[in-house]
């Protein structure tokens, strides 16, 4: 067999492991094996929408040591609506300054960590100076709504 026949046999694979990854992961909400608000969010999408879902949800799955990490702090992202192409920097953003309390070298790999750190590190300088701006009444209210 050719090298080029070996290639193209390789992507198909790929292409059957993603299928089945996905089939997996609609049979696991099927059964209820994930938490209701999980279950529910999932059951109210298109099939485009599930596929997207189950993309950005599988990226952040693996550069975390343990799904039930992602699980945990899922809910408020569900909430807003979708999960899309932007939820792994939103979820790192998240675990890195919102999250309760989070240990971020306990949550994610160190090598994801690393990466990601790499990654996004504008938007990371950004909250950083964003959290230590000083308070002013108008970086605090809207025009017109200063009480003083």
């Amino acid at each position: 067999m050719s090298s080029r026949n070996q290639m193209v046999l390789d992507k198909k694979d790929v292409r059957n492991s993603d299928r089945l990854d996905f089939a997996l992961f609609r049979k696991e909400h099927e059964r209820g094996n994930y938490p209701g608000f999980m279950v529910n969010y999932f059951e109210s999408l298109t099939l485009e929408e599930q596929r997207n879902y189950f993309r950005a949800y599988q990226t952040v799955r693996a550069q975390l040591r343990d799904e039930q990490d992602l699980i945990d702090h899922l809910l408020p992202f569900l909430q807003k609506g979708t999960v899309d192409p932007t939820f792994e920097r939103e979820f790192f953003l998240y675990v890195l300054f919102y999250g309760p309390n989070l240990d971020v070298s306990a949550i994610y790999r160190k090598e994801a960590f690393l990466e990601l750190l790499n990654k996004y590190a504008q938007e990371v300088s950004d909250e950083l100076e964003a959290m230590h701006a000083p308070l002013t009444p108008d970086s605090v209210f809207e025009e017109g709504e200063c009480p003083f």
